[in-house]
Formats: C-alpha cells, structure tokens, sequence
C-alpha cells in the first residue's frame, strides 16, 4: 500500500461497503457462533483494520476521509432473525 501511495501521491479517501449477512444466521438460540463469529470478523473487523492502515496513511498525505456505509435494513427491519447481521 506505501508503494500505492507514494505511486498515486498518497491516500486520501477509503470507503468501507463491506458486509456480510449468511444463510445461518438465524436468532439468538439457532446461530451458530461461526456464523456470530465470521459475520463479525467482515463486518466489524473489516471496519476497524480498514481504518487502522488508513488512517497513518491519510495522516502522512495530508488529511482525507473515510466513509462508512451500513445496510438499509435497520430502518425497515428484517423479515427473518438475522443476531449476527
């Protein structure tokens, strides 16, 4: 990534859209904790590493932003139980 930058000038702009919502991901009793657990290690983890190697990169460009999306579902809510999405 270093090469990127230094290539490219820098790094000033990271869009986190990573998500991952699997089949098994049913209610509290009925998930697996694989599942709980695979589906954090996307959605959440991915956040935070994106930002953790972002961030000193933006910082030594000069600035920038990071934007993070999130699903649509927590507004209308989900037919089925989804505990780990």
């Amino acid at each position: 990534m270093i090469k990127v930058c230094e290539s490219l000038g820098g790094l000033h702009v990271a869009f986190h859209n990573a998500g991952i919502m699997l089949a098994d991901d049913g209610d509290a009793v009925t998930t697996d904790q694989a599942v709980w657990d695979l589906t954090m290690d996307v959605n959440v983890k991915g956040v935070f590493y994106g930002c953790k190697h972002a961030i000193p990169l933006m910082r030594q460009s000069g600035g920038g932003s990071i934007i993070h999306t999130a699903s649509f579902v927590a507004l209308p809510g989900a037919a089925t139980p989804q505990l780990a999405y």
